[in-house]
């Protein structure tokens, strides 16, 4: 996995020693793919653009090879010095927009007519950004060279983009795709990789265009037309507003769909820096609405939001044998039952109302249900063995994951009815925490495998009335520090810190805790995230939710709340005494 710790300077750094390189008829003729340092007078803004030089008149086959690579990490992204390195077909036949490749490191060999490329530590992306799942791989690639005008040159290129690790980090950025579930409730997100500049927006409508990967296909799809294209490509106008041209596909829609589609645009497009508006157009002239509008934000989607309209960031925990809310240095019982003593409880749950609460009794053998505004007394709703910290998703759905002699029983309580749910690679193993996504699209299961921690994400299928049914396309998520010198144990606990990264709570040793995230695709995330700090003592309860205003807090063995500041450090956040500190599920 590329290294995700990594700040700006340092990638940029690392970019300007890539591509800052001498002309091919220089480089030689075997050995790995060699990048110079830059002259020490070029600073400031000049470090950050790169005009690859064309191939050297006499360049050998290797040379010819090589510079090829170097020229596909010109500085803003063009291709039109990579293409001089091929031959007259090729030239106009080739597509990198076909995928990315990213590589640790290249070298080059000659066999006869063939350039060799092998890289090391690669990675794939597909054509619409999306992060190939897997280990760092060896990749060989064999260039055909031909003889055109007396020169080499490469006749039979891969129709991708190949870069190094450096150029990477420093040139692509994480983005969401956000699709619509099948029953239009709720935006389901998807992490693709996308580079930076004048063409992320229309990158990014290409992949709304294609349509969710296979693993989210059975539960998502694009409120976009089939059959759509952009035409051919968007605009961002001074004033911020992104004009997308699509194909008259989209004039076979209805009112309502139209909503949907630009709803699922603006949600899209507004993580471009440069966006705040998106209206499409069709042959020049904007799509219009019923109401008469023809531009979209985020804001007219909210209702759609992954994370779900919650009306509380409240905090409750269990102190002194009641539910109370935490504030700072201060608690308050709950109203009703959960809020006296007698329950003798050891983990729970709130809803995004803030009213309903379900909680699991010391013993782990029964889960209650309660209102903690009104006062209603709570109810038996399960009886079990060994129940993990329950919660509730998105669609009132509450989650019950039983630990048996058998591994893991995986629970969904809809509407009081309980239903076993079969999640590949979860169910029946030994599962020490889980959380459902915000949209209520994927299920993650920390599993203890050995001293290797382990996160497991199924996707949830779910009827026409939303009761879940099974798990499908299972991925394992290696759970590893950005710092490959940092141990970390076993998974303690885990949360949904984005709608697509988890925040994972692991203790390497009796006495320090760590937190890590992990994408729940596999893929590295944003470079520049900073991973938290050591913490100095025992975290068993972590505390987050995918609210980008709330803060990723945790409670130790001792009834300490503490919270990470921006600096990555841990910080007392007030009241002592805690347990099983919970934010809105």
């Amino acid at each position: 996995m590329i290294a995700r710790r990594t700040s700006t300077a340092g990638a940029l750094g690392l970019l300007l020693s890539a591509v800052l390189t001498t002309a091919c008829g220089l480089l030689p003729d075997s050995g790995p793919v060699h990048r110079q340092d830059a002259p020490q007078d070029v600073t400031g803004a000049d470090q950050t653009y790169f005009y690859p030089p064309g191939p050297g008149s006499g360049a050998s086959r290797i040379a010819i090879a090589k510079g090829f690579l170097v020229a596909m990490e010109a500085n803003p992204l063009n291709t039109a010095a990579a293409r001089a390195y091929l031959s007259e077909h090729a030239a106009e036949t080739w597509k990198p927009s076909g995928g990315t490749i990213v590589y640790d490191t290249a070298a080059v060999t000659r066999d006869g007519e063939v350039a060799t490329v092998r890289l090391t530590g690669a990675h794939r992306i597909d054509a619409a950004g999306v992060w190939k799942r897997g280990p760092a791989r060896r990749i060989t690639l064999r260039l055909h060279m031909v003889r055109e005008h007396g020169q080499w040159r490469i006749d039979d290129p891969l129709s991708a983009l190949i870069v190094d690790t450096s150029f990477f980090q420093a040139r692509f950025s994480p983005y969401q795709l956000y699709f619509f579930d099948r029953g239009n409730r709720v935006l389901v997100p998807q992490t693709v990789y996308a580079p930076d500049g004048d063409l992320t927006a229309s990158t990014l409508v290409r992949g709304l265009l294609t349509g969710p990967e296979p693993r989210l296909s059975t539960i998502a799809h694009s409120a976009l037309p089939a059959g759509a294209v952009l035409d051919p490509s968007v605009v961002v106008t001074d004033r911020g507003v992104a004009e997308v041209p699509l194909s008259d596909d989209i004039l076979n829609l209805t009112p309502n769909e139209r909503n949907l589609a630009l709803i699922e645009l603006a949600w899209t497009l507004q993580q471009v820096p440069s966006v705040n508006r998106v209206r499409i157009t069709v042959d020049g002239s904007p799509l219009a609405l019923s109401d008469g509008r023809t531009d979209f934000t985020r804001a007219d989607g909210d209702e759609f939001a992954p994370t779900g309209l919650s009306s509380t960031r409240e905090l409750v925990a269990i102190r002194d044998d009641r539910v109370v809310t935490v504030s700072g240095h201060e608690t308050s019982p709950v109203a009703g039952a959960f809020g006296k003593r007698g329950l003798l409880l050891r983990s729970l749950a709130l809803d995004r109302s803030g009213r309903r609460i379900v909680a699991v009794s010391q013993n782990g053998a029964l889960a209650f249900a309660g209102d903690a505004v009104d006062g209603a007394a709570a109810r038996r709703i399960f009886s079990g063995t060994g129940l993990l910290r329950p919660r509730i998703d998105l669609f009132g759905t509450v989650w019950l994951v039983e630990r048996t002699d058998r591994g893991a029983v995986v629970h969904a309580l809809v509407e009081g009815r309980d239903r076993v749910v079969t999640l590949p690679g979860i169910s029946g193993k030994d599962v020490s925490s889980f959380a459902v996504s915000p949209d209520g699209t994927r299920f993650a299961a920390g599993i203890t495998a050995g001293a290797r921690p382990e996160v497991v994400v199924d996707v949830v299928l779910r009827s026409a009335n939303y009761t879940p049914t099974r798990g499908s396309a299972p991925i394992s998520l290696p759970v590893s520090s950005y710092d490959p010198s940092h141990e970390l144990g076993r998974v303690v606990d885990l949360g949904w810190r984005t709608p697509t990264t988890l925040a994972v709570l692991t203790r390497p040793q009796n006495g320090i805790s760590r937190v890590v995230y992990v994408v729940d695709d596999g893929s590295p995330g944003d470079p520049l995230t900073t991973e938290p700090d050591a913490f100095q003592g025992n975290a068993v309860d972590l505390v987050v939710n995918a609210d980008n205003g709330t803060s990723l807090m945790l409670v130790d063995n001792r009834g300490r709340l503490e919270r990470l500041d921006t600096a990555g450090k841990w910080e007392p956040a007030g009241a002592n005494g805690l347990v099983a500190a919970t934010l809105a599920d």
